[in-house]
């Protein structure tokens, strides 16, 4: 194995499990969706936010998934950057 194979192998065995980490958050958040009641405001045509349907946020599912300091930090990290940080965990884990 060269030094490339091996640097490859250690940043992918680092990269993983932060990947999935960061799946795991986004997915529990996501769960928390209430579909029935954004669909109701929806018909009302009530002025609303979007945020307002889900059941724990961004930082409460990092909270519960990750030790402080990483659920400090996945969560800003998520909250700023949803689609970048989802799509770069996508393509670590293909």
């Amino acid at each position: 194995m060269d030094k490339a194979e091996i640097r490859k192998a250690i940043l992918n065995d680092m990269a993983r499990p932060l990947a999935e980490t960061i799946q795991a958050i986004a997915k529990l958040h996501e769960e928390s969706y209430d579909h029935a009641a954004a669909e109701k405001a929806t018909q009302a045509e009530a002025l609303c936010s979007m945020d307002q349907f889900y059941g724990i946020t961004i930082q409460e599912a990092a909270d519960q998934l990750c030790e402080p300091l990483m659920a400090a930090v996945l969560g800003r990290m998520l909250k700023q950057s949803w689609n970048e940080s989802l799509d770069w965990a996508k393509e670590v884990l293909l």
